[in-house]
């Protein structure tokens, strides 16, 4: 069931990380589970275990602390509290945590370390009020606030967006039609209930915490799907034979929606040899033909700025970019510059030989991210540059390699 949701197929093939924290998040309250049927017998291997996959999310991810890091938390605290056989529950209670935490803690740390030498800050970019990092400044911090924090909190919102969800074909369908049958349930396994419990935490968490983007919701849907399986496998037989059977309607479509977006990919054509790699990329890959540009045209001693687009994947030749969220390097460059030769001047200082600027990243990363902050005096150095200073060599989508005079 989780493996057909088609936004979870579809992820397999994309270079996103909500797949793998999907896996730690599953497997950390898997063994929390097994430590509370067992911690009687002084199963302390389960938390150990717990506290070692949760250190594994928080470093795929820093929004596991809110999904999973403090709702275990809560349920440790909650088990010790209610199954302690000894009496002395504070005791038990700080030592279970401590255990949980120092584990997590300490998986996490060198995720910590490396954040720490690269940016100055342990877990960059938050608390930069604190630690600061990178080469922000609170323009960037607050830009970062901006772009991935939600700001409507009403009711309706909150409702409307759990709609929106369960009826989105890439997420939900099998969800909506069929975990209603779970209520038919008399009798519910504990497991099931703290899955419950979890999807609703998590989805508040989602909802409060986070810019609401779909494929955060992947790690819920592992929960989901066992809580689907479970419901048909104890449904009386009529309403299993009906949940049964819309299961299979949602499945079949999924199944052959993702078969005919595997098709219209392309990607058998290369596959099989029809079609080159390159032709391939072209077709698929707007900026590639700039990309092909640089990479056969541009003799080996170039060195690349790239401008509005940070997809560098397959440049082969040196370069320099930025992230949309982090300082342009060109705004910076035109801000201590004078006029466009200045710029010329700046960059040339800096061994860069061409520009690849791509107008429609550029004209997105600006519309979400605000990526580039420069005032009217600075953006008309930056055309005074581009216009007297640089050679157009390529254009096509868009996207232009331009070299320096």
């Amino acid at each position: 069931i989780f493996i057909n949701t088609r936004l979870v197929n579809q992820l397999s093939s994309l270079c996103y990380n909500d797949l793998g924290l999907s896996l730690f998040i599953f497997l950390a309250v898997f063994a929390f589970i097994n430590w509370y049927l067992f911690h009687e017998k002084n199963r302390k291997n389960w938390l150990i275990l717990c506290g070692i996959l949760t250190g594994f999310a928080l470093g795929t991810k820093y929004f596991a602390i809110t999904f999973l890091f403090l709702f275990l938390t809560l349920a440790v605290g909650a088990g010790s509290i209610f199954t302690s056989a000894t009496g002395r529950k504070s005791s038990y209670l700080t030592r279970n945590l401590m255990i949980f935490w120092g584990v997590a803690f300490c998986v996490f740390l060198p995720w910590m370390v490396k954040n720490l030498i690269i940016t100055g800050n342990p877990i960059f970019p938050f608390l930069f009020s604190i630690f600061g990092g990178g080469n922000w400044t609170s323009y960037e911090y607050q830009r970062f606030l901006n772009v991935h924090l939600s700001h409507i909190f009403t009711f309706k919102e909150f409702f409307l967006q759990l709609w929106g969800l369960f009826t989105n074909p890439a997420l939900g369908l099998p969800f909506i039609f069929i975990l209603p049958f779970i209520f038919i349930l008399r009798h519910k396994d504990t497991k099931i209930k703290f899955f419950a419990v979890y999807a609703i935490y998590y989805y508040i968490i989602w909802f409060f915490l986070t810019h609401r983007v779909d494929r955060f919701m992947i790690p819920l849907y592992t929960f989901l799907s066992l809580i689907i399986a479970y419901t048909l496998f104890n449904l009386p037989q009529k309403p299993k034979i009906l949940a049964g059977i819309l299961l299979s309607i949602f499945m079949a479509f999924n199944f052959l929606t993702l078969t005919v977006i595997s098709v219209n990919t392309g990607f058998l054509e290369t596959f099989s040899g029809i079609k080159t790699k390159g032709a391939y990329l072209e077709d698929k890959l707007y900026y590639y033909p700039a990309i092909k540009y640089i990479n056969e045209e541009l003799p080996y001693s170039s060195k690349i700025l790239f401008i509005g687009d940070n997809q560098t994947y397959y440049c082969e030749k040196p370069l320099l970019s930025n992230s949309p969220l982090d300082k342009s390097i060109i705004v910076e460059v035109v801000r201590r510059s004078k006029n466009g030769e200045d710029v010329n001047n700046n960059l040339k200082a800096m061994d860069i030989t061409h520009i690849y600027y791509n107008a429609l990243e550029v004209k997105r990363t600006q519309e979400t991210y605000a990526a580039f902050d420069w005032k009217e005096e600075e953006e008309y150095t930056f055309i005074d540059f581009i216009e007297n200073n640089t050679i157009q060599l390529f254009e096509k989508n868009g996207c232009f390699v331009l070299e320096l005079k």
